[in-house]
């Protein structure tokens, strides 16, 4: 077996468990916001999704990506034998998130009346709202980082079963509820919420089982000094990225409610909820190929990891494209899941973040990549310019074109981003992750789902369920047979790797 062939197997492996987790968190989100568009007006779901959204942004800021740097030095100093080391970032970072959570959270509570106001929801039930967010977010953020801490010890299992799974259902069954029995929006917010505050504990209670089963006694003359302050140093930048990726995530929503109505956010809340169920293979994806350009980086093997790269960026084109394509060509079908009222407003919307995404995704994985080779400094630039550009066109374009405005400053601050790291990372070192493999998939889906979804759409059938579902049959088996054609071009038998069958044989190559 090759070493390229090698490499790809061992990321296929390793995806495995964070697909079936992504995946379950991802159908089961967009459910959540079907339930709720479908059970409540516009008005009353724009108030959710607006405080929401900026109990998000908060939980990030709290997070202060934290879990960038102990996924960089628990393992390394595991490996050098300093437990002390461990304990002390381990220490340091609870304390932060702990301390700026519950910071947050007793600010937010008490400036409710004033911060509702400012986000559009004075007319509404946004201060009993965000005072139930504010009690959720200390919780949160400290669950948020038991789970991070966790997985710095290579621990995927707790945040699919804790996050993916048992927050991701109980929140869907709690909201489901709530829509039964035509609830308020308090208790709403509470179904929402509520899942988090649960799940603290328990990441808290796994992180304790694993930090016990892996950190050793320290030596007697080992010292931890300078440890948190090298954990800084290398973390400030990410926490700075990181925090900038959730608000142009969020803050759209947020600024939509403040400059037009609640209503407008909840459609635009709909029109986008399609984003994450494309991003489920990839992010998963995504989370294993660090340590492996890590690895070819370290080893300077610079064929593997041109190719690795490639391929890899031709995989997440091949999961995540023929969603967007099938997504971005009926918008009116996708909208009208959500309720009457979404379909004129959002349809624009759905197609800019649907060609967006394909934008995004066919730039490969340059981030990661620019991260891994120590460019920390370009991703952070990068992170702040698209910041800019989603923040500026926002409130240039909402109050001109509506929410239609907030899309175009979306795609514009994710289009940037992935040009700029591509020209980086092709630049500095010589990688591009396009390829005729690449390129081969975006003619398949093209050919497969989106023209002829356009073409009915465009004359008006894009409504008629069954025709879209007889095209779309048709689609996938021609797509599957493109896909076979290019399995040895696109290294496909890597995948037979997640196969439980083959997870022995493949660690034994």
């Amino acid at each position: 077996m090759s070493t390229t062939a090698r490499h790809l197997e061992r990321i296929a492996r390793g995806g495995t468990l964070s697909v079936a987790g992504a995946g379950v968190a991802a159908l089961s989100g967009f459910v959540v916001v079907a339930l709720i568009t479908n059970g409540y007006s516009k008005s009353e779901a724009g108030v959710l999704f607006s405080a929401s959204s900026l109990f998000l942004v908060l939980v990030a800021l709290a997070g202060l990506g934290m879990e960038v740097g102990l996924g960089r030095f628990v393992m390394r100093y595991l490996v050098e034998a300093r437990p002390a080391a461990v304990r002390a970032d381990l220490r340091n970072t609870a304390a932060v998130s702990t301390t700026i959570g519950l910071v947050l959270g007793v600010a937010l509570f008490l400036a409710a009346p004033q911060v509702a106001s400012a986000i559009g929801l004075a007319d509404a039930a946004g201060t009993d709202l965000l005072r139930v967010f504010a009690v959720a977010l200390p919780f949160a953020a400290i669950g948020n980082w038991a789970l991070g801490a966790s997985r710095a010890f290579q621990e995927i299992r707790l945040t699919v079963l804790i996050d993916k799974l048992f927050r991701a259902l109980a929140q869907l069954a709690l909201v489901a509820l709530c829509v039964g029995l035509a609830r308020g929006l308090v208790e709403l917010a509470w179904a929402w919420a509520l899942p988090m505050l649960l799940s603290a504990p328990l990441a808290l209670w796994g992180l304790r089982r694993v930090a016990r089963r892996r950190l050793p006694a320290p030596a007697a003359a080992e010292s931890s000094v300078g440890v948190v302050s090298e954990f800084w140093r290398f973390t400030w930048p990410r926490s700075i990225a990181q925090i900038s990726q959730m608000v142009i995530q969020r803050a759209d929503i947020i600024i939509i409610g403040a400059l037009i109505s609640p209503a407008a956010a909840a459609v635009y809340t709909a029109a986008t909820r399609f984003v994450p169920l494309g991003q489920i293979g990839v992010q998963a994806v995504q989370q294993v190929i660090q340590p492996r350009f890590t690895e070819l980086l370290a080893t300077d093997d610079t064929e593997s990891l041109r190719d690795v790269f490639r391929i890899t960026t031709s995989w997440n084109m091949a999961l995540a494209w023929p969603i967007y394509a099938v997504i971005g060509s009926v918008p009116q079908l996708y909208l009208s899941i959500f309720g009457e009222g979404f379909v004129e407003q959002g349809r624009w919307v759905v197609v800019l973040m649907a060609v967006a995404m394909l934008a995004g995704v066919a730039s490969g994985p340059v981030d990661t990549m620019l991260l891994m080779s120590g460019r920390s400094s370009l991703s952070l630039v990068n992170s702040l310019v698209a910041l800019a550009i989603d923040l500026t066109l926002c409130f240039l374009l909402i109050p001109r074109v509506g929410i239609v405005g907030a899309a175009v400053a979306w795609c514009a601050a994710v289009v940037s981003r992935a040009l700029l790291g591509y020209v980086q990372v092709r630049r500095t070192l010589g990688l591009s992750p396009l390829s005729t493999g690449s390129g081969r998939v975006a003619l398949a889906v093209v050919g497969c789902f989106g023209l002829p979804l356009t073409a009915l759409s465009v004359l008006g059938q894009g409504l008629n369920l069954w025709l879209v579902a007889l095209v779309f049959a048709v689609g996938v088996l021609a797509y599957g047979g493109v896909l076979w054609k290019l399995r040895s071009r696109l290294h496909l038998s890597a995948l037979r790797s997640l196969l439980p069958g083959r997870r022995r044989k493949g660690g034994e190559q």
